[in-house]
């Protein structure tokens, strides 16, 4: 981050670790389908770090601006309530083979949903496009509740 700072970086923004517990890929290895705590666990005391180690560093690069957006938060909200957002499925992929569409990437010979925007994971990994632009607007707009110290908008006019 420091060489960034040398190079001239001034304005910068972070999305952290997601709910990587609760993809497809891993869910799908539980027999249940449940997410996995321990990997939860792992990203979110890394998100902890994080989130340290950038209110450790701001002070002491002068004219740093960071904002550290919760993408962990954010999908830990659409899987706690998918149905508010317009969901159907937060716990399969869309396009995918096997158990919850975890099993195998994305192929042209994949199982595919019949309305992508009705699930929040595209393949064994990756969000939907409604999902990850859901995201997108939050980091971008609401200050309070997945971003901070300041929203990308305010980032970016600052």
């Amino acid at each position: 981050m420091q060489d960034l700072y040398m190079m001239g970086a001034r304005k910068i923004g972070i999305i952290n670790v997601g709910l990587s517990g609760c993809i497809p890929m891993v869910r799908a290895h539980d027999a249940t389908g449940a997410c996995n705590d321990g990997t939860n666990e792992l990203a979110a005391g890394f998100n902890g770090a994080l989130e340290s180690f950038l209110a450790d560093l701001a002070p002491r690069l002068p004219g740093l601006a960071c904002s550290l957006a919760d993408g962990f938060a954010h999908r830990q909200a659409l899987i706690a309530d998918p149905q508010a957002q317009g969901f159907v499925n937060a716990t399969s992929a869309c396009c995918g083979s096997g158990r919850l569409g975890g099993e195998a990437r994305c192929l042209p010979t994949s199982n595919l949903c019949g309305d992508r925007d009705g699930y929040v994971y595209w393949d064994w990994v990756h969000a939907t496009q409604r999902a990850a632009e859901m995201a997108a607007e939050a980091f971008f707009h609401d200050p309070a509740q997945f971003t901070m110290p300041l929203t990308f908008k305010q980032l970016a006019e600052k």
